[in-house]
């Protein structure tokens, strides 16, 4: 957990996990601009604890932004694309 908080520049050791997810969410773009495929990954992984937490809204466009960067970096037909593609399916069904 510390190394999720260094990575994103937070320092409390007090924060709720939505709290540590909020953040994260909130300076993932700017804190990846130059790695999309570091950043879809990341936006992925904040879908699947985001619908685990049952925020399904949050975890819907995380799931989203992760499908737009792996189908632009990697093609539709990728895994990676396809996986973030269940996502968003995933979340539109709950």
């Amino acid at each position: 957990m510390t190394s999720v908080l260094l990575l994103f520049g937070l320092t409390s050791s007090n924060l709720t996990v939505r709290e540590v997810l909020d953040r994260a969410s909130e300076k993932l773009d700017r804190s990846f601009a130059d790695q999309p495929l570091v950043k879809a990954r990341i936006h992925h992984t904040l879908g699947r604890t985001y619908h685990a937490l049952g925020e399904y809204k949050k975890a819907q466009g995380h799931f989203d932004q992760s499908r737009v960067l792996y189908q632009r970096e990697c093609g539709v037909e990728d895994a990676r694309t396809l996986m973030a593609t269940m996502g968003v399916a995933v979340g539109l069904m709950e």
